[in-house]
Protein backbone atom coordinates (compact mmCIF):
# COMPACT_ATOMS: atom_id res chain seq x y z
CA UNK A 1 0.00 0.00 0.00
CA UNK A 2 3.16 2.33 0.82
CA UNK A 3 4.57 1.80 -2.45
CA UNK A 4 1.87 2.42 -4.44
CA UNK A 5 0.89 5.79 -2.38
CA UNK A 6 4.73 6.63 -3.06
CA UNK A 7 3.87 6.31 -7.11
CA UNK A 8 1.07 8.07 -7.09
CA UNK A 9 2.88 11.08 -5.44
CA UNK A 10 5.63 10.71 -7.46
CA UNK A 11 3.62 10.52 -10.57
CA UNK A 12 1.47 13.84 -9.42
CA UNK A 13 5.12 15.60 -8.83
CA UNK A 14 6.01 18.09 -11.66
CA UNK A 15 9.93 17.30 -12.84
CA UNK A 16 10.80 20.89 -13.27
CA UNK A 17 10.22 20.89 -9.18
CA UNK A 18 13.52 19.11 -8.39
CA UNK A 19 15.81 21.34 -10.18
CA UNK A 20 15.48 24.54 -12.13
CA UNK A 21 19.00 25.39 -12.76
CA UNK A 22 18.17 23.67 -16.12
CA UNK A 23 15.82 26.04 -17.07
CA UNK A 24 18.39 29.22 -16.52
CA UNK A 25 19.61 29.96 -19.99
CA UNK A 26 21.08 33.50 -19.09
CA UNK A 27 22.51 34.43 -15.79
CA UNK A 28 23.97 38.64 -16.22
CA UNK A 29 25.89 40.20 -12.89
CA UNK A 30 25.40 43.68 -12.42
CA UNK A 31 28.13 44.78 -11.71
CA UNK A 32 30.07 42.52 -13.73
CA UNK A 33 32.85 42.65 -11.54
CA UNK A 34 31.95 42.64 -7.27
CA UNK A 35 33.61 42.83 -4.32
CA UNK A 36 32.54 42.18 -0.56
CA UNK A 37 30.08 44.46 0.84
CA UNK A 38 28.82 45.07 -2.86
CA UNK A 39 25.05 45.22 -3.84
CA UNK A 40 24.37 42.83 -6.49
CA UNK A 41 21.70 42.22 -9.14
CA UNK A 42 21.97 38.46 -10.89
CA UNK A 43 19.29 38.88 -13.79
CA UNK A 44 18.77 35.21 -14.78
CA UNK A 45 16.24 34.57 -17.81
CA UNK A 46 14.19 31.18 -17.53
CA UNK A 47 13.08 28.91 -20.18
CA UNK A 48 10.04 27.31 -18.32
CA UNK A 49 8.00 24.31 -19.16
CA UNK A 50 4.60 24.69 -19.80
CA UNK A 51 2.26 24.56 -17.04
CA UNK A 52 4.98 26.27 -14.86
CA UNK A 53 3.89 29.12 -12.16
CA UNK A 54 6.98 31.33 -11.49
CA UNK A 55 5.90 33.17 -8.76
CA UNK A 56 8.42 35.70 -6.43
CA UNK A 57 9.47 33.76 -3.12
CA UNK A 58 7.18 34.26 -0.13
CA UNK A 59 10.15 34.16 2.67
CA UNK A 60 14.23 35.09 1.87
CA UNK A 61 16.77 32.53 2.77
CA UNK A 62 19.25 33.98 5.36
CA UNK A 63 23.08 33.43 5.45
CA UNK A 64 26.01 34.59 7.38
CA UNK A 65 27.84 35.22 4.33
CA UNK A 66 25.06 36.82 2.22
CA UNK A 67 22.15 39.09 2.49
CA UNK A 68 19.48 38.85 -0.14
CA UNK A 69 17.62 42.17 -0.11
CA UNK A 70 14.99 41.76 -3.09
CA UNK A 71 13.80 39.27 -5.80
CA UNK A 72 11.67 40.60 -8.24
CA UNK A 73 9.97 38.14 -11.55
CA UNK A 74 9.00 40.10 -14.13
CA UNK A 75 7.37 38.12 -17.01
CA UNK A 76 8.36 38.00 -20.39
CA UNK A 77 7.30 35.22 -22.52
CA UNK A 78 8.51 32.72 -23.80
CA UNK A 79 10.86 33.71 -20.97
CA UNK A 80 10.77 34.61 -17.17
CA UNK A 81 13.11 37.29 -16.07
CA UNK A 82 14.13 36.98 -12.83
CA UNK A 83 16.29 39.77 -10.35
CA UNK A 84 18.26 38.60 -7.05
CA UNK A 85 19.84 41.23 -5.55
CA UNK A 86 22.24 40.43 -2.81
CA UNK A 87 25.16 41.84 -0.53
CA UNK A 88 28.25 39.14 -0.09
CA UNK A 89 29.99 38.98 2.74
CA UNK A 90 33.11 36.61 1.81
CA UNK A 91 35.04 36.25 -1.76
CA UNK A 92 35.42 33.44 -3.68
CA UNK A 93 32.97 31.35 -5.79
CA UNK A 94 29.71 30.15 -3.79
CA UNK A 95 26.33 29.45 -4.89
CA UNK A 96 23.29 31.74 -3.64
CA UNK A 97 20.34 29.23 -1.18
CA UNK A 98 17.52 28.00 -2.66
CA UNK A 99 14.74 30.27 -3.41
CA UNK A 100 11.43 28.82 -3.55
CA UNK A 101 9.01 30.27 -6.56
CA UNK A 102 6.21 28.70 -7.33
CA UNK A 103 6.61 25.66 -8.98
CA UNK A 104 9.66 26.22 -9.02
CA UNK A 105 12.80 25.68 -6.79
CA UNK A 106 15.73 28.31 -8.02
CA UNK A 107 18.51 26.22 -7.04
CA UNK A 108 22.47 26.36 -7.96
CA UNK A 109 22.97 30.14 -8.94
CA UNK A 110 26.92 30.61 -8.52
CA UNK A 111 28.15 33.78 -7.88
CA UNK A 112 31.85 35.08 -7.23
CA UNK A 113 32.77 37.77 -5.28
CA UNK A 114 36.20 39.51 -5.20
CA UNK A 115 37.88 41.00 -2.10
CA UNK A 116 39.77 44.26 -2.20
CA UNK A 117 42.41 42.26 0.70
CA UNK A 118 43.82 40.13 -2.52
CA UNK A 119 43.97 36.43 -3.08
CA UNK A 120 45.32 35.14 -0.75
CA UNK A 121 42.46 36.90 1.92
CA UNK A 122 40.44 33.91 4.28
CA UNK A 123 37.13 32.98 1.77
CA UNK A 124 35.38 32.37 5.05
CA UNK A 125 33.69 35.04 7.32
CA UNK A 126 36.63 35.67 9.73
CA UNK A 127 35.55 36.48 13.68
CA UNK A 128 35.03 40.40 14.90
CA UNK A 129 38.81 41.71 15.17
CA UNK A 130 39.67 43.68 18.53
CA UNK A 131 38.86 47.73 18.71
CA UNK A 132 41.44 49.54 16.68
CA UNK A 133 43.79 52.22 18.37
CA UNK A 134 42.96 55.58 16.57
CA UNK A 135 46.48 56.48 14.79
CA UNK A 136 49.04 57.81 17.17
CA UNK A 137 47.23 56.67 20.42
CA UNK A 138 50.44 55.20 22.13
CA UNK A 139 52.19 58.64 21.43
CA UNK A 140 49.46 60.52 22.73
CA UNK A 141 49.70 58.02 25.93
CA UNK A 142 52.87 58.89 26.41
CA UNK A 143 53.42 62.60 25.91
CA UNK A 144 50.19 62.74 28.38
CA UNK A 145 52.49 60.58 30.77
CA UNK A 146 55.56 62.77 30.37
CA UNK A 147 53.62 66.20 30.70
CA UNK A 148 51.22 65.13 33.64
CA UNK A 149 53.66 62.97 35.67
CA UNK A 150 56.99 62.84 34.41
CA UNK A 151 57.47 66.60 34.07
CA UNK A 152 56.29 68.29 37.05
CA UNK A 153 58.02 65.68 38.97
CA UNK A 154 61.45 66.65 37.71
CA UNK A 155 60.21 70.00 37.55
CA UNK A 156 59.64 70.19 41.43
CA UNK A 157 62.74 68.02 42.00
CA UNK A 158 65.52 70.43 39.97
CA UNK A 159 63.57 73.64 40.85
CA UNK A 160 64.26 73.00 44.98
CA UNK A 161 67.34 74.58 44.86
CA UNK A 162 66.33 77.20 42.63
CA UNK A 163 63.52 77.91 45.30
CA UNK A 164 65.61 77.58 48.15
CA UNK A 165 68.24 80.31 46.49
CA UNK A 166 65.43 82.40 45.54
CA UNK A 167 64.10 82.60 49.48
CA UNK A 168 67.63 83.23 50.48
CA UNK A 169 67.72 86.23 48.06
CA UNK A 170 64.65 87.45 48.96
CA UNK A 171 64.86 87.15 52.26
CA UNK A 172 68.25 88.82 52.00
CA UNK A 173 66.91 91.47 49.88
CA UNK A 174 64.25 91.81 52.51
CA UNK A 175 67.08 92.80 55.28
CA UNK A 176 68.92 95.42 53.01
CA UNK A 177 65.58 96.45 52.82
CA UNK A 178 64.79 96.60 56.71
CA UNK A 179 68.34 98.37 57.37
CA UNK A 180 67.79 100.89 54.46
CA UNK A 181 64.38 101.78 55.83
CA UNK A 182 66.05 102.20 59.04
CA UNK A 183 68.60 104.54 58.66
CA UNK A 184 65.93 106.69 56.58
CA UNK A 185 63.63 106.54 59.81
CA UNK A 186 66.47 107.37 62.21
CA UNK A 187 67.03 110.52 60.45
CA UNK A 188 63.61 111.61 60.03
CA UNK A 189 62.95 110.78 63.97
CA UNK A 190 66.20 112.54 64.71
CA UNK A 191 65.31 115.93 62.49
CA UNK A 192 62.09 116.29 65.28
CA UNK A 193 64.15 114.79 68.28
CA UNK A 194 63.84 118.44 69.68
CA UNK A 195 60.24 119.26 69.18
CA UNK A 196 59.14 115.71 70.20
CA UNK A 197 57.96 115.05 74.00
CA UNK A 198 59.80 111.82 75.76
CA UNK A 199 56.68 109.38 75.55
CA UNK A 200 56.11 110.70 71.81
CA UNK A 201 59.67 110.09 71.50
CA UNK A 202 59.89 106.95 72.61
CA UNK A 203 56.89 105.28 71.26
CA UNK A 204 58.57 106.15 67.62
CA UNK A 205 61.60 105.48 68.85
CA UNK A 206 60.48 101.37 70.24
CA UNK A 207 58.55 101.37 66.56
CA UNK A 208 61.86 101.63 64.47
CA UNK A 209 63.56 99.03 66.80
CA UNK A 210 61.03 96.45 66.73
CA UNK A 211 60.14 97.06 62.97
CA UNK A 212 64.01 96.61 61.96
CA UNK A 213 63.86 93.53 63.74
CA UNK A 214 61.25 92.13 62.73
CA UNK A 215 62.66 92.70 59.13
CA UNK A 216 65.79 91.49 59.83
CA UNK A 217 64.41 87.84 61.47
CA UNK A 218 61.62 87.64 59.79
CA UNK A 219 59.60 87.49 63.16
CA UNK A 220 56.95 89.94 64.47
CA UNK A 221 58.65 92.04 67.55
CA UNK A 222 56.01 94.59 68.01
CA UNK A 223 53.59 92.44 70.93
CA UNK A 224 57.03 91.40 72.33
CA UNK A 225 58.29 92.22 76.23
CA UNK A 226 61.84 93.09 76.69
CA UNK A 227 62.34 89.73 78.30
CA UNK A 228 60.51 88.11 75.45
CA UNK A 229 62.84 89.94 73.24
CA UNK A 230 65.81 88.67 75.60
CA UNK A 231 64.86 84.68 74.90
CA UNK A 232 64.31 85.45 71.30
CA UNK A 233 67.56 87.47 70.61
CA UNK A 234 69.90 84.37 72.54
CA UNK A 235 71.47 83.14 69.48
CA UNK A 236 73.26 86.41 69.49
CA UNK A 237 76.45 87.45 71.12
CA UNK A 238 75.40 88.11 74.61
CA UNK A 239 76.40 91.73 74.37
CA UNK A 240 74.42 92.17 71.27
CA UNK A 241 71.67 90.72 72.61
CA UNK A 242 72.03 92.96 76.61
CA UNK A 243 72.31 96.07 73.77
CA UNK A 244 68.65 95.49 72.27
CA UNK A 245 67.04 94.34 75.58
CA UNK A 246 68.37 97.58 76.93
CA UNK A 247 67.07 99.80 74.21
CA UNK A 248 63.69 98.17 74.06
CA UNK A 249 63.02 98.27 78.08
CA UNK A 250 64.42 101.82 77.82
CA UNK A 251 61.60 103.10 75.59
CA UNK A 252 59.09 101.13 77.25
CA UNK A 253 60.47 102.60 80.68
CA UNK A 254 59.46 105.76 79.02
CA UNK A 255 56.69 105.59 77.01
CA UNK A 256 54.60 103.89 80.14
CA UNK A 257 55.98 106.45 82.65
CA UNK A 258 55.43 109.72 81.02
CA UNK A 259 59.48 110.48 81.58
CA UNK A 260 61.28 113.72 79.86
CA UNK A 261 64.57 112.53 79.54
CA UNK A 262 67.46 114.88 78.68
CA UNK A 263 67.60 115.86 74.82
CA UNK A 264 71.15 114.34 74.81
CA UNK A 265 69.95 110.88 75.73
CA UNK A 266 67.39 110.45 72.99
CA UNK A 267 70.45 111.32 70.71
CA UNK A 268 72.63 109.05 72.20
CA UNK A 269 69.94 106.18 72.18
CA UNK A 270 69.46 107.02 68.67
CA UNK A 271 73.21 106.62 67.37
CA UNK A 272 72.93 103.61 69.84
CA UNK A 273 70.14 101.79 67.98
CA UNK A 274 72.29 102.40 64.08
CA UNK A 275 75.00 101.23 65.95
CA UNK A 276 73.32 97.86 66.81
CA UNK A 277 71.75 97.40 63.76
CA UNK A 278 74.63 98.15 61.90
CA UNK A 279 76.23 95.18 63.85
CA UNK A 280 73.83 93.10 62.18
CA UNK A 281 74.71 93.90 59.24
CA UNK A 282 78.09 94.04 58.53
CA UNK A 283 80.77 91.19 58.00
CA UNK A 284 81.01 89.83 61.67
CA UNK A 285 77.61 89.29 62.24
CA UNK A 286 76.70 85.88 62.89
CA UNK A 287 74.65 84.25 60.24
CA UNK A 288 71.71 83.13 62.50
CA UNK A 289 67.52 82.69 62.14
CA UNK A 290 65.50 82.91 64.87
Amino acid sequence: MRVVLFLILAAATPLWADDASNFVTETIFVPSVSYVGDLVEARLTLLLPEGAVLLPPLSLPSQTWVLIRDVQVRHDPPFERVTIKYIPFAPGVKTLPSLVMGDITLDGVKISTNSLLGKESASELQPPREQLLLPHTELVIFLAFLFLIVLPLAIWRFSRPLIMLFRALWKRSDRHRAWRQLNKDLRKLQSKALSLKGPEFYTQFSLLARTYLGGRFDRDFTTLTASEVRVLLQPLPPAWTAAWVRLIYRADVVRFDAQEPPEQEKFADLEALRREAGHLEGKEAPHVDL
